[in-house]
């Protein structure tokens, strides 16, 4: 690879990077509503810009390296991993481009393989483990609806599991060089992290074999021969990590299901952590903090049954008092999310007390107010998995949000696109039922229980308000897979797009976890379904089955309207006219929307109160978007 292909590595990352910047516009430098849609119409003409550059180098230059069977040479080998560091942390697991990261990792394989090289070898191997684990991590969140995780797990662990045939002290001995030895050293600890998550918990012999692996991992610092065959390798690093790891294994929980004598000596390596960074503080606190040591020994302190639950949610809160709002480090962030999820797992649901309800409407303020001034720059995969958790606990509490308006301040925060968009759907759903219902109300009979046309009428306010919240939670699925959806700078993947089909059904599944948003769940399910049962997805859901079919032939226009006429976070392409739209309804009335609401759409009434809906309300959405990242900015700043 000459200079321009280098150039052309770096200019992509660039470019990625100044696209999110611009996805996400810093309040701090906008004072006003108007300014701030302003910004955002002028940042995604932008980022459509930057987005056709970036595609040309992956089209022109880059897809036809990764797809040649040519032997790369060792230029090109070290610009490809020097592109993939640019692209993903591995310890903190945010990344811009991690599909790409992971096809590289493969195509990088191939080329050792073919060439019989070891070195190459083990040292493509191991990119495969990090972009394997790094996908599971950022896929696992989406099971069981979505099992793909399990498949980058089984692919990382074959990876890593052939780099450890390596650690055999006969074989270690032939390794070429200290490099070398040092990733298998590495990986002798990191194959744990492939463990960690997946459809086998509660498995012993996983248990069993996880912990007995870092164990191994543990004891190699204190064996003679590999100290003198790594010379360079940095020991201390090496156990502090390791032990780290063991102490992550209880966590979510301990929802693995470690058996008692586990989780003791996962107690006993939490207290060996705390000794090791007290005695090294001044080296490891460039990869530690003392916060998430004492987070992690408290835990591990908790569920060896040292402490009670009294102390535990006593010491979390402690915790959790010394986070700074401002620090957005990689453990700072820990902190802010993982301690939140730690106390909701531990209470009593059912009995809560009042500093207990205090508490929680504590965290989740806090926690929406750092979300909201944290750099939205990379992927957020740590963010998101801890967020999945927290959303599956939540707990709804006088003081604090509800479960919607806790959705709608994160998807705020994360993706202001979808939140307008939410909006907008919203206001366009209201308004298409209370025409409905003033022309059909017999279409409303299943989701009413009413028996006459009259009955429908007199609901035509609460019909309207039902449409409206469930609309603004129809998207929520899509909290998930912002990874995906933040991926402006080139075409999707069709497995991406498989990702991206999730979210109705994932969306659905947190709806009916409780009572009040049950009724909303088969419409976020179902707006993707096509009217006729033939198309769209999920592929397994039925509307005909459903009392809320009106209901979600309704939501399935209003989005289909508002994805075709916006062009700010939606689409690249310009933006359809409602002309447009209408002809399009036409020619899939009966497929994919419903007869009656292509009828609906063709009178002029309806079309009136549609076009300002498009041309007022929509501006006013991005205005409110403003309100709303403002008003929780400028308290927090």
């Amino acid at each position: 690879m000459d200079l321009y292909g280098k150039n052309q590595l770096q200019r992509y990352t660039e470019l990625t990077s100044r696209i999110r910047e611009l996805s996400s516009p810093q309040l701090s430098e906008l004072d006003d509503a108007e300014r701030y849609r302003e910004t955002l119409v002028s940042n995604f003409a932008r980022i459509g810009e930057l987005a056709r550059l970036n595609r040309d180098i992956l089209q022109s230059f880059y897809y036809p390296m990764l797809q040649s069977e040519d032997p790369l040479s060792p230029e090109s080998i070290e610009a490809m991993r020097a592109f993939s560091g640019m692209l993903i942390d591995a310890y903190s697991m945010e990344n811009l481009d991690l599909p790409i990261v992971y096809l590289q990792s493969k195509r990088l394989l191939k080329d050792a393989e073919q060439k019989q090289d070891l070195a190459l070898i083990i040292r493509a191997l191991d990119d495969l483990v990090i972009s394997s684990y790094t996908m599971m991590h950022m896929t696992c969140r989406l099971a069981p609806t979505y099992t793909i995780c399990y498949e980058y797990r089984d692919i990382g662990l074959e990876a890593a599991r052939r780099i450890l045939t390596w650690l055999e002290p006969e074989r270690f001995e032939q390794l070429p060089d200290d490099e070398t030895k040092e990733i298998v050293l590495i990986n002798a600890r990191y194959i744990c992290t492939l463990f960690e998550r997946g459809d086998a918990y509660g498995d012993e012999k996983i248990n069993a074999e996880d912990l007995a692996v870092l164990e191994r991992a543990l004891s190699l610092s204190e064996n003679p021969f590999y100290r003198q065959h790594a010379p360079t390798y940095d020991w201390t690093y090496h156990n502090f990590r390791t032990l780290e790891y063991i102490c992550s294994l209880n966590a979510f929980g301990n929802v693995r299901g470690f058996g008692d004598t586990q989780l003791q000596r996962i107690c006993d390596c939490a207290k060996a952590l705390e000794r090791l960074f007290t005695r090294e503080e001044r080296t490891l606190s460039a990869y530690g903090a003392r916060s998430t040591i004492d987070l992690l020994c408290v835990r591990a302190q908790y569920y060896a049954k040292e402490i009670s639950v009294e102390e535990y949610k006593t010491r979390l809160l402690a915790i959790s008092a010394t986070a700074d709002p401002q620090d957005f480090s990689f453990h700072s962030t820990m902190i802010h999310f993982f301690v939140p999820l730690e106390y909701l797992i531990v209470l009593n649901k059912k009995r809560l007390k009042a500093a207990e309800e205090t508490a929680l409407a504590s965290f989740y303020t806090q926690m929406i107010a750092y979300l909201h001034r944290m750099p939205k720059q990379g992927s957020l995969t740590f963010i998101l998995t801890f967020l999945a958790d927290i959303m599956q606990h939540f707990i709804e509490v006088p003081e604090g949000p509800d479960f919607e308006t806790l959705c709608l301040e994160i998807m705020a925060a994360l993706h202001p696109q979808t939140y307008v968009h939410t909006l907008n759907v919203a206001d366009f759903s209201a308004c298409l039922t209370t025409h409905l219902v003033r022309l059909h109300p017999e279409l409303f009979f299943d989701c009413t229980g009413c028996s006459t046309e009259a009955q429908v009428r007199q609901k035509s306010a609460e019909l309207r308000s039902f449409v409206y919240h469930a609309a603004l939670m129809h998207d929520i699925g899509k909290l998930f897979i912002i990874e995906h959806i933040l991926t402006y700078e080139r075409d999707l993947f069709s497995q991406e797009f498989d990702i991206i089909r999730t979210h109705p059904a994932f969306g659905a599944d947190l709806l009916e976890r409780f009572n009040h948003l049950r009724p909303y769940a088969d419409m976020a399910r179902g707006h993707h379904r096509f009217f006729n049962g033939q198309g769209g997805y999920p592929e397994n859901f039925d509307i005909d089955k459903s009392p809320y079919k009106t209901l979600i032939a309704i939501l399935t226009c209003a989005d289909c309207l508002d994805a075709a006429t916006d062009t700010v976070g939606r689409s690249y392409k310009k933006a359809k006219t409602l002309d447009q739209f209408l002809e399009e309804m036409r020619a899939e009335s009966g497929t994919r929307y419903a007869p009656y609401m292509v009828e609906l759409m063709e009178r002029p009434e309806v079309q009136k109160d549609i076009r300002a809906l498009l041309q007022v309300t929509r501006e006013q959405n991005y205005r409110n978007t403003y309100h709303v990242l403002e008003s929780v900015f400028r308290k927090t700043s």
